[in-house]
């Protein structure tokens, strides 16, 4: 039935229509008397294409308790140490009167930007390099907006469940609030990381 379905059925139909490969994992945490209700850790990969441009990646686990337990996003490789890192997200009320000059608060220099998004890191010139201009500005904009909970960063989210992605620094356009299963928006959204991923790689 339908609603049997899981989220990686869901996705792997995904896949499966737009002529895709998906590496999927699920592991079943059993309940007990005390505990009755099963929980399942998933994961899953899928290529934007062949050449391995963009990844559709995520992960639920629903035991753990880490910064790393959930999220759902496209990411790519980049060149920059594993160490740096960087987040992009919209400004609420209270990031807008918070006291600026805190360290862990970075800025493109570009005071449009630098007025909608809050960007928290330890890397201002991996983030200058890896967003170096007008216009790549502009597609990090419309990227971020393309959902009110989507972030943006480098090196934020653990994709070592990923063999592709494993191991390496990586940029991605990511959720904390749910895996997103809406065929359109994901192909959308896979085409405009691509482009800009292609934007920002080719200026490097």
């Amino acid at each position: 039935m339908e609603n049997d379905k899981t989220t990686l059925d869901i996705l792997s139909e995904f896949a499966k229509q737009t002529g895709r490969t998906i590496i999927s994992s699920e592991t079943e945490y059993p309940g007990n008397a005390i505990h009755p209700v099963d929980y399942h850790k998933r994961s899953f990969c899928i290529p934007f294409s062949d050449a391995s441009e963009c990844f559709l990646a995520g992960i639920s686990n629903p035991k753990s308790y880490s910064d790393n337990a959930f999220f759902f996003g496209v990411f790519f490789t980049v060149s920059a140490p594993l160490t740096s890192n960087f987040i992009i997200s919209k400004k609420d009320i209270l990031d807008r009167i918070a006291i600026s000059g805190r360290k862990s608060i970075l800025k493109t220099g570009t005071a449009s930007f630098d007025s909608m998004f809050l960007i928290k890191g330890n890397d201002r010139n991996s983030l200058l390099k890896l967003i170096p201009d007008s216009y790549s500005l502009e597609l990090c904009t419309g990227l971020l907006n393309l959902r009110k909970n989507f972030k943006m960063g480098l090196n934020i989210c653990n994709l070592d469940f990923a063999a592709e992605l494993k191991g390496k620094s990586t940029f991605g356009i990511f959720t904390y609030q749910g895996w997103i299963l809406d065929f359109d928006f994901l192909e959308n959204w896979l085409r405009k990381t691509v482009q800009f991923k292609k934007h920002v790689l080719g200026s490097l």
